[in-house]
């Protein structure tokens, strides 16, 4: 329970106990985390002292008093809270951020002189091993360090495989560059180095071309390597071109690090290479830990990118988006595009899809073995592109509706299918995304030749299809006494009849039942009770 929460008696007792002798004179490693807690909590009681849940000023004073009775002498516990690794609780007002960064950065770097005393570098080090950011311990430590206490830390430490002394040599570094610049960076690499320690020196400085160019001019192609497998991938900051960066990291393996790149160049016409982009989202797909270092987001956007230019590669595109499409879904506003036009132009993919889902009714019983784990994600990618298919077969890319094309592919489909075995799920599917047909020229709701399809007398499961899509379609709706099922069912009967007047006779029977079946609803709906589960 926090010292806030007690009972008023229970909170100046506890107070008159952390005061006693007894607790004030324990070692301060015993006190340390007893007056970090109490420092902490008059910090932000002080800080949000406007709140209604704030202390009074007099009880936040008298718990500082406490906290300063136990506050330790010793460098290396006083300045432990400043390297917690929680920056913002230390900050004391709720704006001037910068300002009080500034201000956190320079009492860091006197804790730190205070704790080398004459330059004994090695308390600094032990120090960083004892609180949480030791990568702050560095970066303060690089913004005072003479040359000599520098020669120290570089490269000896650059070997170290300790975290905390891995972490202080990334803040050294990083506070040494953006104190001393690139000067500094060629001054370190002239010294007799070994290849590896350049590398890896280089690999803890800002990931910026003025740091590439110099990893090609110092380093041989042998230890180039170590430098693009190891660099920290970092496309934001500051405007530059990232195009050599990219395919540095696509020739040694960090594909998922490039399509980052590529897509921080997605926005910037005058730098976005499409078929750098492409490149590197086909290469991800072969690398499991590159794909783990996506940004699903920004993947989608760049895969958008690319299905929006009249002149991307659409084979390429057909890959990726199989590949991607479970993130291509109405949660990241992408979708597969180029496969849903594949499926809507070649009744052949179409079957495969088909194929890939339901068990052939040819099949015999021994053919029913366990798919393997690459059959179950090729089934599952082919489930859900058929699900959420909306393109309807015949629709051109200027918007209109060829007959002809919707005939030639409605026909082969069927041909295909019914050859393997799928030819009941197959009409089933195809009733589906018929759903998504546009309207007639001649104002009929539905254009006539996707209606005469669904006429015919072998297409009842495609009937049935598009009827149980439509129901499918309405989703989530609220209740209303049945006035909204009446309503459907109105529409639905208006539907029919404008399909009997054109002779589609079969195909207005199977929407008369559809609004036949929203009238029963609509009956039910009017005698539930709204309160009902």
């Amino acid at each position: 329970m926090c010292i806030r929460d007690r009972p008023k008696s229970a909170h100046e007792s506890l107070l008159e106990h952390l005061n006693t002798d007894a607790v004030v004179s324990l070692p301060e490693p015993d006190r340390l985390p007893l007056w970090e807690n109490l420092a902490e909590l008059v910090r932000h009681h002080r800080k949000f002292s406007d709140a209604d849940w704030a202390m009074s000023e007099d009880a936040v004073n008298k718990i500082a008093e406490t906290a300063q009775a136990l506050a330790p002498t010793s460098p290396a516990f006083k300045y432990h809270h400043l390297f917690g690794g929680r920056d913002f609780d230390l900050y004391d007002e709720k704006g001037n951020y910068d300002e009080q960064r500034k201000r956190l950065d320079d009492a860091r770097q006197a804790a730190i002189i205070e704790i080398l005393g004459g330059g004994d570098v090695d308390a600094a080090l032990h120090f960083a091993a004892k609180v949480a950011d030791p990568y702050e311990v560095g970066r303060a430590l690089g913004s005072i360090a003479s040359d000599e206490m520098e020669v120290s830390i570089l490269p000896s430490l650059l070997n170290s495989e300790e975290d905390a002394l891995i972490r202080v040599v990334a803040g050294f570094i990083w506070a040494r560059f953006w104190k001393l610049k690139t000067r500094w960076v060629d001054a370190v690499l002239e010294r007799a180095w070994s290849p590896e320690h350049q590398a890896k020196f280089l690999t803890l400085l800002p990931f910026e071309e003025e740091i590439w160019m110099r990893v090609s001019t110092h380093l041989t192609t042998a230890y180039e390597v170590l430098y693009w497998k190891n660099a920290k991938v970092n496309p934001y900051g500051p405007d530059r071109d990232l195009t050599v960066a990219i395919e540095k990291l696509l020739e040694y393996g960090r594909e998922g690090a490039a399509v980052m790149c590529v897509a921080r160049t997605a926005d910037d016409k005058s730098r976005f290479d499409e078929s750098l982009a492409t490149r590197a989202l086909l290469a991800v797909l072969g690398s499991a830990r590159g794909i783990e270092e996506l940004d699903n987001y920004q993947t989608v956007e760049l895969i958008k990118h690319l299905q929006e230019s009249e002149s991307s590669d659409k084979d390429a595109l057909f890959r990726i988006e199989w590949n991607f499409l479970p993130w291509l879904d109405r949660f990241s506003s992408g979708s597969p595009i180029t496969l849903e036009k594949r499926l809507a132009s070649d009744p052949a993919f179409f079957a495969e899809a088909i194929g890939l889902v339901f068990r052939s009714k040819n099949a015999s019983k021994d053919d029913c073995e366990e798919p393997d784990e690459h059959k179950r994600h090729l089934a599952t990618n082919a489930y859900k592109l058929l699900t959420e298919w909306k393109r309807c077969p015949g629709l051109q890319e200027d918007g209109t509706f060829s007959t002809d094309v919707f005939n030639t592919w409605l026909n082969e489909a069927r041909r295909i299918t019914e050859e393997s075995g799928h030819a009941e799920v197959a009409q089933i599917q195809i009733g589906h995304v018929l759903t998504w047909a546009p309207q007639d020229p001649d104002g009929m709701w539905i254009h006539n030749a996707v209606a005469a399809a669904l006429n015919f007398r072998d297409t009842g499961d495609m009937r049935s299809g598009f009827t149980t899509q439509l129901f499918n379609d309405r989703g989530v709706h609220g209740f209303t006494h049945g006035q909204e099922e009446r309503k459907l069912a109105s529409q639905n009967r208006e539907k029919a009849e404008a399909l009997d007047s054109k002779g589609y006779t079969r195909f207005a029977t199977a929407m008369r039942e559809f609004a036949e079946h929203y009238e029963r609803q609509a009956e039910r709906e009017a005698k539930r009770d709204p309160f009902e589960d």
